[in-house]
């Protein structure tokens, strides 16, 4: 068959297939007695589709009520298959029937764990080309292995020919209900939001586009673990796989709800129709109602809207969903995954994943750029113990300023010392002043970090004489350090500092006191059994200052660090009794 002979009987087949049965089956007996030569490819190709398996579009209460309506399964219960005892019908579709079985050689073995799933093809729809498709979603089943992807444990025939497969049994529930009925927020949900689209984005790797994205075919185990299932209409990208369902089937069986706009319009199917579906999913997972106005019932209307790109506003669905308005990073992030075109989409479902997990983690999108107040603000958000030592810092300036004031306001009785601390606080704060402001100007790169605070180390060398100020500024130091996780950096500058706070006037016992906190909690971390003496110091501290609450904990502190290091002999700083 030539090119436009077949583009003229796909364009007839796709027209056939939404006429009514007497209405279709009238025209092709037309054909028929006109000796039309497509009129038995279209009949053919009509009774292919009208074989497809309805089982991956049905609901599971659907096939329960379908399958109690007859008298007895094509196999029967307790009848071995594969090396697995039969136990139980788990739903029915047109072409196949979906057992739950357990391994035939354990007897009792009958734990929810050591069950599988046997998937059967029924007689009457055995025929070549339904075997063929059998055989290529096992194929394409057992070609993907990731956690979040069912699992094909075996496949074969049975006594009469019929294929059968094998897979794992995943007793969980659809992922909806499974949020719904443990009222998750917002951040568990993205949480499981973003292991499917790890999952998909595995299956994307091996030109597999799944096509059916929705929360019924996503179950979510008892420990929180989401599987993604029927991959039974799954398309493969290689056409050397697979060209009759590559060429024939464009748009192929969908719920028109999650369907992408090109599945709905009858166009190349990409990966970026999967991704599609996952924005309509996300969509119904953080807002509590559908992009579309319009029922499923309707599906003309539906996939109208659909393929339009006719979507609700974000604040109308979440007034629909009971759920407040999303944020403007995830209203981003819905915008570029429910793009009409293709193309405007997320390139794939792994930089979807990646988009979440920023939001979550209060950083900037990877799909856009920000500018740089708003980065800052999202990095107060993501380190709070960075702008916390930034915090400190502005603490220290202002605390030294006012020092000043007082210093200078007794500068009769005392005008010499005055003069010195109002020289160690200009001096000192200067240097704080201009760290703060260089790093309120920049987004905090990690390169830009180490550049300032290499340039501030540098200034200590000037501030020998002048031990209040050098104290301070390493205390600052200190508390940058830890939070870009250097432990021992922030340890060297604290133990300076702490030995500066016990001869220093200009230093008080709460400096002190905050150097031995830092430095015990720095060395138990590395195990370092010198920890105790300085529990020891910071608690005699406190009690000398009448913190009596503060040296309950302090004592407390003292008993967990000597119940893991054991008693440290007094002189002997690091050894053990």
């Amino acid at each position: 068959m030539g090119t436009d002979a077949w583009t003229k009987t796909r364009r007839e087949f796709e027209r056939l297939r939404e006429l009514a049965p007497a209405e279709r089956e009238r025209w092709l007996r037309e054909q028929d007695a006109q000796g039309t030569p497509a009129a038995r490819e279209l009949r053919e190709l009509l009774a292919a589709d009208a074989a497809h398996d309805p089982l991956l579009d049905t609901d599971a209460p659907t096939l329960q009520a379908a399958w109690q309506q007859r008298s007895e399964p094509d196999v029967a219960l307790g009848a071995e298959v594969g090396g697995y005892r039969i136990v139980e019908v788990l739903g029915e579709g047109g072409s196949a029937t979906v057992y739950r079985a357990e391994p035939s050689g354990g007897a009792g073995a009958t734990a929810a764990a050591e069950s599988v799933a046997v998937k059967v093809l029924k007689p009457e729809a055995c025929s070549p080309g339904l075997a063929r498709r059998f055989e290529q979603e096992r194929e394409t089943l057992t070609g993907l292995h990731h956690p979040g992807l069912i699992r094909v444990l075996g496949a074969g025939r049975l006594d009469d020919g019929r294929p059968y497969l094998i897979t794992e049994f995943v007793a969980g529930e659809p992922l909806d209900h499974y949020c719904r009925r443990r009222a998750l927020d917002l951040a568990a949900r993205l949480r499981l939001f973003v292991a499917v689209c790890r999952a998909v984005h595995h299956a994307h790797r091996h030109l597999v586009v799944h096509r059916d994205l929705k929360p019924s075919n996503i179950l979510v185990s008892a420990d929180a673990r989401p599987k993604v299932l029927d991959f039974g209409i799954a398309k493969l990208l290689d056409p050397a796989r697979d060209p009759l369902w590559t060429d024939l089937y464009g748009r192929g069986p969908l719920t028109p709800a999650y369907a992408s706009p090109e599945q709905i319009r009858n166009e190349s199917i990409t990966t970026a129709s999967d991704i599609y579906s996952l924005g309509v999913l996300l969509h119904e997972l953080a807002l509590g109602a559908s992009p579309y106005a319009e029922p499923p019932a309707e599906r003309e209307a539906l996939e109208r809207a659909v393929a339009t790109g006719r979507r609700r506003t974000f604040d109308a669905c979440a007034h629909a969903g009971g759920q407040t308005p999303p944020p403007d990073d995830l209203a981003a992030i819905l915008e570029r995954a429910l793009a009409l075109q293709p193309a405007e989409r997320y390139a794939s479902a792994e930089h979807l994943a990646q988009d979440i997990e920023c939001f979550l983690a209060h950083r900037p999108l990877l799909s856009r750029s920000e500018p740089w107040p708003r980065r800052v603000a999202r990095f107060a958000r993501r380190r709070p113990w960075t702008m916390a030592a930034a915090a400190a810092l502005a603490l220290v300036f202002l605390g030294s300023w006012i020092g000043t004031q007082r210093s200078l306001s007794r500068v009769v009785a005392s005008e010499g010392v005055a003069w010195r601390a109002h020289a160690n606080a200009v001096r000192s704060t200067n240097l704080l002043a201009d760290l703060l402001e260089r790093i309120g100007a920049s987004a905090l790169a990690s390169d830009e970090l180490t550049r300032l605070v290499s340039e501030t180390e540098q200034h200590l060398a000037e501030l020998t004489s002048e031990p209040e100020a050098d104290a301070r500024l390493r205390m600052a130091l200190a508390r940058l350090e830890r939070a870009r996780k250097n432990p021992a950096a922030a340890e060297t500058h604290l133990a300076r500092a702490l030995e500066l706070s016990r001869t220093t006037r200009g230093l008080s016992w709460n400096d002190r006191e905050r150097c031995l906190d830092s430095l015990i909690e720095l060395r138990a971390q590395r195990g370092d059994p010198t920890s105790i003496d300085l529990a020891r110091e910071r608690l005699e501290l406190l009690r000398a200052h009448g913190e009596t609450v503060r040296a309950a904990e302090a004592e407390r502190t003292l008993s967990g660090l000597i119940e893991r290091f054991g008693p440290v002999l007094p002189g002997a700083k690091g050894a053990r009794r």
